[in-house]
């Protein structure tokens, strides 16, 4: 098992995780435990939302790197931690979540 199954093994097993994947900046989907259309569905949302969110920082006066990103409606929570090549996105219940 590589480094990235065990990871989204590990997210899985937490309670109220619906999904998880690993995706290049690009929006290339590394490995998601979504179906297919799911992951093409949120990859090509969640990319363009961190280029922008990315590129809005760099026009403001936060000189801090952009972390995390998480993005929670009544049904869903969205957790994004964006790194210099890769994105992780993880997908819960928003009331599994505290």
């Amino acid at each position: 098992m590589s480094d990235i199954d065990a990871v989204l093994k590990n997210f899985g097993a937490q309670p109220g995780v619906i999904g998880s994947m690993v995706l290049k900046l690009n929006g290339q989907t590394v490995k998601s435990t979504f179906s297919d259309q799911e992951t093409l569905k949120y990859a090509g949302l969640i990319t363009e939302f961190v280029r922008k969110a990315k590129s809005s920082l760099e026009n403001t006066l936060v000189s801090s790197p952009l972390n995390v990103i998480r993005i929670r409606s009544h049904k869903n929570e969205i957790i994004i931690t964006p790194d210099n090549d890769y994105l992780l996105v993880v997908v819960q219940d928003a009331s599994a979540s505290p």
